[in-house]
């Protein structure tokens, strides 16, 4: 139960700081936009269209590849993967692979 709390606050953390990223990132386009007085709307549809694509497209793939690491670091600590690895690439594969599931989470 504290490691789900903990994870929510992460996730909510990181979405705080995501939408104040790019919430910088549209003021700054807004403010090169008015600086440029012939190409305001473009830059206003570039900082509108930045923001969409990070909360719209991005995060749910970010939200899905961390959904899919967490479901193979728990087969790798079923000894599953472990088994099965190695017997399809060669041992210096297997042990990068490996690595790669174990550490990033």
């Amino acid at each position: 139960m504290v490691s789900r709390r903990l994870s929510k606050q992460k996730k909510h953390r990181l979405e705080y700081i995501l939408k104040l990223y790019c919430l910088s990132i549209a003021i700054r386009l807004r403010f090169l936009g008015r600086l440029w007085n012939a190409g305001v709307a473009w830059w206003e549809e570039l900082a509108r269209s930045a923001v969409r694509a990070l909360f719209v497209y991005i995060r749910p793939l970010y939200w899905l590849h961390l959904h899919t690491l967490t479901r193979l670091k728990r087969l790798y600590n079923a000894n599953i993967i472990s088994n099965i690895v190695p017997n399809f690439m060669p041992n210096i594969m297997s042990n990068i692979i490996s690595n790669i599931i174990f550490n990033i989470l």
